[in-house]
């Protein structure tokens, strides 16, 4: 996206707004996907290795 707009403005065919706005979406795009990330559950269903070993009496 940034790249187009980089392309298109060296070009003389995009504005500075439509440039800035570019960049702000870009910017909020990644800040959403890393609120998206840190909500994920990254805990494992199944069991540890270590759990699944049987327990021996001392």
């Amino acid at each position: 996206m940034k790249a187009a707009v980089l392309a298109l403005g060296a070009g003389g065919l995009v504005t500075m707004w439509e440039a800035v706005f570019a960049d702000v979406g870009v910017a909020l795009l990644a800040i959403l996907n890393a609120v998206h990330i840190q909500r994920m559950d990254f805990t494992s269903k199944a069991a540890s290795p270590l759990e699944s070993q049987p327990q021996t009496a001392d």
